[in-house]
């Protein structure tokens, strides 16, 4: 039952925000503070909540390349510590802005919003 019409930026912003006030990818909402109106990123996150929100099974992945990275010849990260529902958990960077902005934390791969309670990393 779509429009079938692709939404402006204004219209995704609006519709991430209603995903958020619904409980979908909470930390992330917070993370990110006011979406509507402002000409901030919307990331994979945002997509897999709007997408949860309208009843699509979608999930967020991490991939690296067997030499590690995407194409940077890095070697590939250990893997981080699984989450309380079993699942394996990704290494998401914190984007608030504040005194954490730019370090690392893991979080649910199957659902952000089902995140480790794990200290941030140094």
């Amino acid at each position: 039952g779509g429009s079938g019409q692709v939404p402006s930026v204004h219209g995704l912003q609006a519709w991430i925000e209603k995903a958020w006030a619904a409980g979908f990818d909470v930390e992330g909402s917070q993370q990110v503070g006011p979406l509507l109106g402002t000409s901030k990123w919307i990331g994979a996150g945002e997509c897999a909540a709007l997408l949860r929100f309208m009843g699509v099974d979608a999930r967020l992945v991490s991939c690296v390349s067997p030499t590690g990275g995407l194409g940077g010849g890095r070697a590939a990260a250990a893997p981080g510590p699984r989450c309380q529902c079993g699942s394996p958990s990704v290494r998401l960077r914190v984007r608030k802005e504040g005194a954490n902005r730019g370090r690392h934390f893991f979080s649910c791969a199957k659902d952000r919003a089902d995140a480790n309670k794990c200290d941030l990393e140094d």
